[in-house]
């Protein structure tokens, strides 16, 4: 199957995705982070983020993420990539995904939480 040209994919998602909305600072391991992004969804693995500013795959990246008043910091490496182009100039879902090279132990705790209340039945309403 061909992507378009504006996503590439470089490994496939082994596990599931949650919605984990949050604001970071991202750069290349020989600099400060100094680039914003918007985290949209988290994974055991690793992260999709929102950015215009986006590096080449196999590219190593720090990720500084803000977490109820406290710093994450995450290290992984970029195995997707979504640019923006004439057919998504609008579009919130540009940036790239990142696989975790070493996360915290934080965030997958905060993750497996999700996962689990994900799993979870709605309560009834009265």
């Amino acid at each position: 199957m061909e992507e378009r040209t504006n996503k590439v994919h470089w490994e496939r998602r082994f596990s599931g995705r949650v919605s984990y909305p949050r604001s970071g600072m991202f750069g290349l391991p020989s600099e400060k982070p100094h680039f914003v992004t918007h985290i949209m969804n988290l994974s055991e693995t690793g992260i999709f983020m929102n950015t215009s500013e986006v590096f080449d795959l196999g590219t190593k990246v720090h990720l500084v993420i803000r977490e109820k008043g406290r710093y994450i910091k995450v290290e992984g490496v970029v195995t997707r990539i979504i640019r923006k182009d004439s057919s998504n100039l609008f579009s919130s879902d540009c940036g790239m995904g990142l696989r975790f090279i070493r996360s915290s132990e934080e965030l997958l705790r905060i993750y497996m939480e999700k996962t689990a209340d994900a799993s979870q039945p709605a309560p009834l309403s009265h």
